[in-house]
């Protein structure tokens, strides 16, 4: 009902009154407050005057389910939003309910308390950022689920490139604009020869002017302005869905036009060694493949790469 009533504020330009929202909607006049009450509770700015009604002055700058979904061009992806506006994880709660929900179910937060990085790091989500996770059920091979990061980076510099910012990517998840603005995670479960379906966690420092991480930059910093959140996220969930129904060969082409890490001297720090390389390419399942110094090939699959100086 609320929906219904912001849409009718949205339409008419002046005053709209109680009586006419009632008769409109066929609610009472107080069902009528109490939903004007939650709209302004979402960050809507209704302005209430005396023998004239309601006023729609200001917009909400949330990320609201219904806003995004209001001319979103997706065929699946975003079609259900559950909205949070402060969660431990984005992440976590889509990984308890990822087994029973419809592919394409996107989990957005207004700040995360403890979001999750890779190889569990924590992630600084404050209010301003774009915090979501998505549940997708591909019908693919578990060990072609690792493009999926590469997918959704792509996905992400596409919309950045949109704003006007220089977008590249970092393999294995990372976007950067000349400092990382954006992360990406991913959680499976899969059977041997099936996936039952995946996770991925965005993170995209939006409006966000200060930031308490080294080496992290934010949209609002790179364009020296704030964008309309939901706008971008409308034209992201386009992006990831098309992105995702990619051929891979033309994934791993686009991705390899964007990625700063191939061609450049690396410290890879897997889980127990570390050691330095050559970047020479990207196979098909995603994985970074290496040169070392003794000429010898090898694959990295997970791990720390960074850019070496020298």
């Amino acid at each position: 009902m609320k929906v219904k009533i912001l849409k009718l504020l949205k339409e008419h330009k002046g005053y709209l009154s109680g009586e006419n929202l009632s008769r409109e909607l066929s609610i009472s006049r107080a069902a009528v407050w109490k939903n004007i009450s939650a709209l302004r509770r979402y960050g809507y700015e209704i302005e209430a005057k005396k023998g004239k009604g309601y006023r729609l002055k200001r917009e909400s700058d949330l990320l609201l389910p219904w806003e995004i979904q209001d001319g979103l061009k997706t065929k699946f992806i975003g079609k259900k939003i559950i909205h949070k506006m402060s969660i431990d994880s984005t992440q976590d709660l889509a990984l308890e309910i990822a087994k029973e929900a419809e592919e394409g179910t996107v989990i957005i937060a207004e700040e995360q308390r403890r979001g999750r990085g890779r190889r569990g790091r924590r992630w600084y989500a404050p209010r301003g950022g774009i915090w979501f996770s998505i549940i997708l059920k591909p019908d693919i091979e578990p060990w072609r689920a690792t493009l999926m990061p590469l997918a959704v980076g792509l996905a992400i510099t596409d919309s950045l490139i949109r704003l006007g910012l220089d977008a590249k990517l970092k393999w294995p998840n990372d976007v950067i604009v000349n400092k990382k603005i954006a992360g990406i995670l991913l959680d499976m479960s899969s059977e041997q020869d099936k996936i039952n379906y995946i996770v991925i966690g965005v993170g995209i420092n939006a409006n966000i002017k200060r930031l308490n991480v080294p080496d992290a930059t934010s949209i609002q910093k790179e364009l020296r302005n704030k964008i309309d959140r939901t706008s971008f996220m409308k034209y992201l969930l386009k992006d990831i869905e098309d992105r995702y129904l990619e051929e891979p060969d033309k994934i791993l082409k686009d991705y390899k036009e964007r990625c700063i890490t191939l061609n450049k001297r690396i410290r890879v720090r897997s889980f127990n060694e570390e050691y330095n390389a050559d970047a020479v390419n990207i196979d098909t399942d995603g994985s970074l493949i290496v040169m070392l110094d003794d000429n010898s090939i090898r694959r990295v699959f997970a791990g720390d790469v960074s850019i070496s100086n020298n």
